[in-house]
C-alpha cells in the first residue's frame, strides 16, 4: 500500500511538472513587420508666370501706386501663379508714343496707354484729352466708360494684339503751370508750353501757344534750363516733378480730366487657362475700382502739397475760358479728318462735336 501511494505521488508530480513546463513555453517569435510603403513624391513645384508691367510715370507717384496695387491683386487673384514686375518712369526705354506697338509686339506683357501721347498709333485715347469737349468731369468719364472703352477694346483686339485690362477713372484737371501768372487769354499767347503731343499740340497752337512734346522724366530739366516756361499736366505729375522748385503758378484753366489705360498682350493672355484669364480680368477690375476710390482724395491732397511748397493759384479772368473754347473748338472737325477712323467719327458725332 505504501509503495502504491509513492507511485501515485510520483506520477502526479510528473504530470503537474509537464503542465507547468508546457504552460510556460517561450512564445513563438513575432512575425517581421511589413516594409513601410514608399513615400508619395511631393508634387512638382510650379514656377509662377512673371509678367512685365511698364509705366512712364515715376515710382512713388499715384499712377505708380496703381500699378503696384495691380501687381498685388494680380498675385492674390491668381494664388501666386502670376506675378508682376513693375518698371517705372519709362525705364525699359519704350516711349509713350509707341505704346500700342510695344503691347502688340509683346515687348512687355502689360503696357500703359497714355492718352494723346499714343495718338500717332491710334487716335481713340485722345477722347480723354479733348480740350473743352465735355461740360464737366462726370460727363467726360461717363462717355469714356460707356462709349470709348468698348470701342478701344475692339480695336486693340482687332489691330494691336492686345486687350483692355483696366483704366484710371477720375483725375485731377489738366491745367497750366507757369513761371509767370497766366490769367487772360493774352497772357497765354506765345508761351512755350510742354505737352505730350497729339491733339494737345493742335489745340494749344490754335490758342496762340508754342507746344513742345516733353516726356515726364524730362520736364524738370526742360523747365530749369528754360527750354519751356509753361507746362500742362495734372497735380499728380506736378508734385512728382517738384514743380515748386522751377515754377511759381498754378493757372486754373482746366482743359480736360485725363485718364490712362493698361492693356495686356493677347499672346500672353491667351496662353493662360480660362481660370487664370478670369482671375487676371478680375485683378484689372479691382484696380479700376481702387483708382476710382483713390481719386476721391489725391487731387485735393496733391494740389495742397503744391500750395504748401510755395506755388500760388491763379484764377482765370472773366471771359478767359470762353475765349479758349472759341479758339480751340474749330479743330474738332480737323482732328476727325486727320484721324480718318470710322470709330473716331462716330464717337465725335455721339459727343456732339461734329454734325
Amino acid at each position: 500500500m505504501q509503495k502504491r501511494r509513492i507511485l501515485v505521488l510520483v506520477t502526479l508530480v510528473a504530470v503537474v511538472s509537464a503542465s507547468i513546463v508546457t504552460g510556460c513555453a517561450k512564445p513563438a517569435p513575432a512575425p517581421a513587420p511589413a516594409p513601410a510603403p514608399a513615400p508619395t513624391p511631393a508634387p512638382a513645384q510650379v514656377e509662377p508666370i512673371v509678367w512685365t508691367v511698364s509705366t512712364g510715370f515715376l515710382k512713388g507717384g499715384e499712377i505708380a501706386k496703381q500699378r503696384d496695387y495691380f501687381a498685388m491683386t494680380l498675385e492674390q487673384r491668381t494664388a501666386g501663379r502670376i506675378k508682376a514686375e513693375v518698371y517705372y518712369g519709362g525705364s525699359l526705354g519704350y516711349k509713350s508714343s509707341e505704346a500700342f506697338s510695344v503691347a502688340r509686339d509683346g515687348l512687355v506683357d502689360v503696357n500703359e496707354i497714355n492718352s494723346a501721347a499714343a495718338e500717332g498709333e491710334c487716335p481713340l485715347p485722345s477722347f480723354a484729352v479733348m480740350p473743352f469737349l465735355f461740360e464737366n468731369k462726370e460727363q467726360q468719364l461717363a462717355f469714356i466708360k460707356d462709349k470709348v472703352n468698348p470701342a478701344l477694346d475692339r480695336v486693340l483686339q482687332r489691330d494691336w494684339n492686345a486687350k483692355l485690362l483696366f483704366w484710371c477713372p477720375g483725375w485731377a484737371p489738366v491745367t497750366f503751370f507757369s513761371k509767370d501768372p497766366l490769367s487772360t487769354i493774352e497772357d497765354f499767347q506765345g508761351r512755350k508750353v510742354r505737352t505730350w503731343g497729339g491733339i494737345n499740340d493742335i489745340a494749344l497752337s490754335k490758342a496762340g501757344m508754342s507746344p513742345f512734346v516733353v516726356e515726364l522724366p524730362e520736364i524738370y530739366t526742360a523747365l530749369s534750363r528754360g527750354m519751356i516756361d509753361t507746362a500742362i499736366t495734372s497735380y499728380m505729375s506736378a508734385t512728382e516733378c517738384k514743380f515748386w522748385e522751377v515754377l511759381k503758378y498754378i493757372d486754373l484753366v482746366p482743359l480736360y480730366y485725363d485718364c490712362n489705360w493698361a492693356v495686356v498682350n493677347l499672346d500672353a493672355f491667351n496662353e493662360l487657362s480660362p481660370e487664370l484669364q478670369d482671375a487676371v480680368m478680375l485683378a484689372g477690375q479691382d484696380t479700376t475700382y481702387w483708382w476710382a476710390y483713390d481719386a476721391l482724395f489725391w487731387p485735393t491732397e496733391l494740389k495742397q502739397m503744391l500750395i504748401d511748397n510755395g506755388m500760388e493759384v491763379v484764377e482765370p479772368a472773366p471771359g478767359t475760358m470762353e475765349a479758349f473754347k472759341e479758339k480751340v473748338k474749330p479743330m474738332y472737325a480737323e482732328w476727325v479728318q486727320k484721324a480718318n477712323m470710322p470709330e473716331v467719327t462716330e464717337l465725335m458725332r455721339q459727343a456732339g462735336a461734329i454734325d
